[in-house]
């Protein structure tokens, strides 16, 4: 609240300041996704106030490898993937005022093998 003093007159304004919390580009994996292949995903914040903390989770659990982080975008990169890659991958960017989240679910497909006869 600030009070002003204009000319004799005496009054109090109400200054309001609307703090944003962050927002999520939407994201996804790619359709066809096998066993061996490279996948990766990049969270963008597009808005909110700084600081911003972005993170990563599997089926709600923290990611703990590396992720590559670069302002307000991190990137998840998954090498050699297996069967064991595939769930609800969550990224969760928050700061003083909000908490947004945004999840792809991943599946990983088996491998094809052709026998010629």
């Amino acid at each position: 609240m600030a009070e002003v003093m204009v000319k004799g007159f005496y009054g109090i304004a109400v200054i309001a300041v609307e703090m944003a919390g962050p927002q999520i580009t939407p994201f996804r994996w790619l359709d066809d996704v096998q066993e061996g292949m490279r996948a990766g995903l990049s969270c963008f914040v597009h808005a909110g106030e700084k600081p911003i903390v972005i993170e990563w989770l599997k089926d709600g659990a923290p990611i703990l490898q590396p992720v590559r982080q670069d302002g307000f975008v991190s990137t998840l990169s998954l090498e050699s993937l297996s069967s064991q890659d595939n769930g609800n991958y969550t990224c969760r960017a928050s700061n003083a005022w909000a908490v947004a989240t945004y999840s792809a679910v991943l599946r990983v497909k088996g491998r094809y093998f052709y026998s010629v006869y």
